[in-house]
């Protein structure tokens, strides 16, 4: 959930660590998993890593490994190393860890190759203070149903039960992304639970799409842009008026921004890695 520009409120920034992973083995059974709704768009759980029990977590699919606070490290007595990762648009530096276990209601998943950070700087604006971001090295090792109206995540072995809409979903589970066509453009964006909006990154001196207002910024420069209901597809549905955040700076080659499935008014999503589709209603 980052947030140290203006324009990226409470959100998990995509972090690619260059560090090795350790999967285990994935799911055999469906998996629950209850969950609070914040801001209407942020999933929060109550985990467990290692004998720390209690944390408070937030479902990112926006991050690519999973990202501890720099205070669970101590506590637990973690060895780390300097490493550096992408958060944003920009390489941070951050620590590389080992997570011996993080267990989510039934769930017990581990030994991770993650991240540490100082988590409660990036998320205070929330309100949350965040122990632990759960990215894709967790969450990608099943397909993955998120009932927003239930308050329920579920993993799942196989397929799960395909909702009213439905796009391709690219292939790397660490990423999942999904086109969408805006104002006549096709843009692969990254579905990102941690985001309550569409995000667009651009490097040159024209932005991807026709902004609206300009918003002052500290940072790189913030444009907005208010997209009418006809000027946004995705898969098959044409997604109602939704804020656009437009971010200068050099996108992700896999990725030009993120896709915030709220902002699609999103009840229940699923990513569906065995068949390679995205789908919601």
């Amino acid at each position: 959930m980052g947030r140290r520009l203006a324009v990226k409120i409470s959100r998990a920034v995509p972090l690619l660590a260059a560090v090795v992973l350790l999967l285990p083995p994935a799911y055999a059974n469906d998996e629950k998993v209850g969950f609070r709704l914040e801001k209407g768009y942020l999933i929060v759980v109550k985990c467990s890593i290692g004998d720390l029990d209690g944390l408070t977590g937030i479902i990112d699919t926006g991050v690519s490994e999973t990202v501890v606070d720099t205070s669970v490290v101590r506590k637990l007595g973690l060895q780390s190393r300097p490493d550096q990762a992408t958060f944003l648009t920009r390489e941070a530096e951050v620590s590389a860890v080992s997570i011996p276990s993080l267990r989510l209601g039934a769930i017990v998943t581990g030994p991770l190759a993650g991240i540490a950070m100082d988590l409660h700087s990036l998320t205070s604006e929330s309100g949350i203070r965040s122990d632990v971001l759960i990215g894709m090295d967790v969450l990608g090792q099943a397909n993955l149903l998120i009932d927003y109206e239930r308050r329920e995540l579920t993993l799942i072995p196989e397929s799960p039960t395909r909702l009213f809409h439905v796009a391709p979903l690219g292939n790397d589970r660490r990423l999942p992304t999904v086109g969408i066509v805006l104002q006549g453009k096709l843009m692969n964006l990254q579905v990102d639970t941690g985001s309550p909006r569409v995000v667009l990154y651009f490097d040159g001196d024209k932005p991807p799409i026709r902004p609206g207002l300009r918003l002052a910024s500290a940072g790189p420069v913030v444009l907005a842009s208010t997209t009418k209901a006809s000027e946004m597809k995705i898969g098959d549905q044409l997604v109602s008026a939704s804020d656009v955040l437009i971010v200068r700076g050099t996108p992700p080659a896999e990725f030009v921004g993120l896709l915030g499935p709220r902002a699609m008014h999103a009840r229940r999503m699923a990513l569906d890695f065995s068949h390679h589709t995205f789908s919601w209603e």
